[in-house]
């Protein structure tokens, strides 16, 4: 009797003969290679009492030979012969182990992020699908996306490996984030999850800083480029952070319109949020709608759509008011970071010592 259990860890496969007499040799084989004990294969011979194949009703005396194998590879799959000898002579049996007894097998997973594509290689029997979701919404050929999938030209017979592939022609915002493929055929189903990052460099762009200043105010002010929504400015001042108050003021403008004034200029909402519904978007001029800038492309000029204006009122002036000032940009991608320092006037705080301040 041969039989064969697998689970995704474990392989284990064993053949009962009967036999009146002890063994003397029991030997495994998977195609040309000897199969020894190691960390992965387990080799037992046990004595058990065994069915006749002709009488059913019948036991005999036999023993089992056992092949467990530990975190199955690629190469472990195929035919077996196991060889058993005893006194009176030598017997040999087949056992096939076929990976269409198992679900999919998840191999590896690589990601570009600078043109967001994400490639999953796996192992599966033929009769398989792949679909892929995000955000729990499956990708159709309806969601500007390409989905391909092959078999490896180099893998073997026995291998059946292939790779599927997932890419956006001109990415944009919407398409990083959370991903999973699922690997499904008639034995089963295998998820992968993956998680889609921005590119370095999709990080802040600065492109100009401006201070004015007179005896009554300081106003700072940082023009930098964002390809991703809801970027946040924040300042400093000698290691403090600034926030509004009597004495200071921050803002944050996009296209030269205040942040809370943003989505009436059909700036996309936060996903998964209720708190914008009831918000009426204003009917204004194509120029002032928010259309999602492409992520990964050359950062050499402006996207009109990605340009924001940080900006720090300082009033009351005070000599401890001068100094150098840090304005800390960040998006999806990461940090920006940028020092301006702001001096005295020629006869106003002359008593005025600028603290050191540390970047």
């Amino acid at each position: 009797m041969v039989t064969v259990t697998k689970t995704e860890l474990v392989v284990e496969m064993y053949v009962d003969f009967v036999s009146c007499f002890p063994y003397r040799l029991v030997h495994w084989r998977n195609g040309d290679i000897s199969i020894q004990q190691d960390e992965r294969h387990n080799l037992t011979v046990t004595p058990v009492r065994v069915t006749s194949e002709y009488q059913p009703d019948v036991t005999l005396e036999g023993f089992r030979a056992t092949l467990r194998i530990q975190d199955p590879e690629l190469q472990d799959f195929g035919l077996y012969r196991v060889t058993v000898g005893n006194s009176e002579g030598i017997s040999e049996s087949s056992v096939f182990l076929d990976r269409a007894t198992s679900v999919p097998t998840f191999h590896s997973y690589s990601l570009s992020s600078q043109d967001a594509t994400i490639t999953v290689t796996f192992s599966s029997d033929p009769n398989f699908q792949v679909e892929w979701y995000k955000i729990q919404r499956i990708l159709t050929a309806e969601s500007n996306v390409d989905i391909t999938t092959h078999r490896d030209d180099n893998a073997l017979e026995t291998e059946a490996t292939y790779t599927t592939l997932l890419k956006y022609g001109t990415p944009t915002e919407p398409n990083y984030g959370k991903y999973m493929c699922v690997l499904r055929n008639n034995n089963g189903t295998t998820e992968v999850f993956i998680d889609m990052g921005f590119p370095e460099t999709e990080l802040p762009h600065l492109l100009e800083t401006a201070v004015q200043q007179s005896d009554k105010f300081i106003v700072l002010t940082v023009n930098f480029d964002s390809n991703i929504a809801y970027p946040t400015a924040t300042w400093y001042h000698n290691n403090d952070q600034l926030g509004t108050s009597d004495k200071y003021a921050t803002e944050l403008k996009w296209k030269n319109i205040s942040s809370q004034d943003w989505l009436l200029y059909h700036y996309p909402p936060v996903q998964n949020s209720t708190k914008f519904e009831s918000v009426v978007t204003m009917n204004v001029s194509t120029n002032f709608r928010y259309k999602y800038p492409s992520i990964g492309g050359s950062r050499s000029f402006s996207h009109p759509n990605a340009n924001y204006t940080a900006v720090l009122a300082i009033y009351n002036l005070t000599q401890e008011d001068f100094g150098l000032y840090k304005v800390v940009l960040e998006n999806g991608a990461g940090l920006s970071r940028k020092v301006i320092e702001v001096t005295a006037p020629e006869g106003i705080y002359k008593a005025c010592v600028r603290k050191k301040y540390m970047v």
